[in-house]
């Protein structure tokens, strides 16, 4: 036997029909499974609409979305509310947190890791005969290193905000008064609050590009000095926010509650 729930509250054509099986066999199984929708929980949205008196169509009305022109089609459209629904299932929280922890999160701080590392390499070898060529090679390093940055410092929870790891890397604008006070002075302390501002990807921005940095890194010995402290201090955040991470990782990928 079977029962059929009346189709009042359906108004698109295609809509399909919900069936309810009593004591499904055979190929009655998919009809109870699928009744014409793609998931066990549209159908369960589909019946509560109906049972609620709410007319509704089905994937009937695409969306379009930019910046690419792209459609998308939602689940259910409510045409009196001019509300759409979009059913999705229930997920595994703990799974969701391993794929964000194991192929975005930590690849992207690896990524940020090694990008320093060759910067640090590329400044080593300009630093012992500084030229145009290897000045241009250190630019480039960084701007890598930079935009490596952009996909690692929206990680700001965990060991970032612990160890202030996003300050210390990027903190903008960069102080040119103290850098170039710390350059002439020859002694500083990289890591004191007065220099927050005066280190990280920001500071050697303004040690690379500036007008006269060929000059500056040829001439003056602790202008090339500061922007291997610089560099130093750099790499050493990436490879403590790498090993802090790793060791972050299960923490994070267990936090499956929620916040009260």
């Amino acid at each position: 036997t079977r029962k059929t729930i009346p189709e009042d509250g359906r108004i698109c054509k295609q809509t399909p029909r919900i069936i309810e099986m009593e004591n499904p066999t055979g190929d009655n199984i998919v009809a109870k499974r699928n009744a014409g929708y793609r998931s066990k929980f549209e159908l369960f949205l589909a019946r509560k609409l109906i049972q609620n008196k709410i007319k509704f169509e089905y994937e009937k009305k695409k969306i379009t979305y930019v910046p690419k022109i792209r459609t998308y089609t939602p689940d259910f459209y409510i045409p009196a509310t001019n509300i759409y629904i979009e059913a999705k299932g229930e997920f595994d929280k703990a799974e969701l947190l391993s794929n964000v922890a194991d192929n975005l999160i930590l690849p992207s701080i690896e990524a940020f890791d090694q990008a320093v590392g060759e910067l640090q390499v590329a400044y080593s070898g300009f630093a012992s005969a500084p030229d145009a060529n290897g000045l241009n090679l250190v630019r480039n390093e960084w701007r890598e290193a930079y935009l490596i940055w952009q996909a690692v410092k929206i990680y700001d929870f965990g060991p970032m905000a612990s160890y202030g790891i996003k300050a210390a890397v990027a903190t903008y604008p960069t102080d040119t008064t103290v850098i170039l006070d710390n350059i002439s002075a020859g002694t500083y302390s990289l890591g004191s609050a007065a220099n927050a501002s005066a280190v990280g990807l920001p500071a050697l921005d303004f040690l690379l590009y500036r007008v006269s940095a060929l000059s500056d890194f040829t001439t003056n010995s602790n202008y090339l000095t500061y922007g291997s402290d610089v560099i130093t201090k750099l790499k050493g955040e990436s490879e403590m926010l790498k090993t802090q991470w790793s060791s972050y990782r299960n923490t994070f990928v267990e936090s499956t509650g929620t916040r009260g």
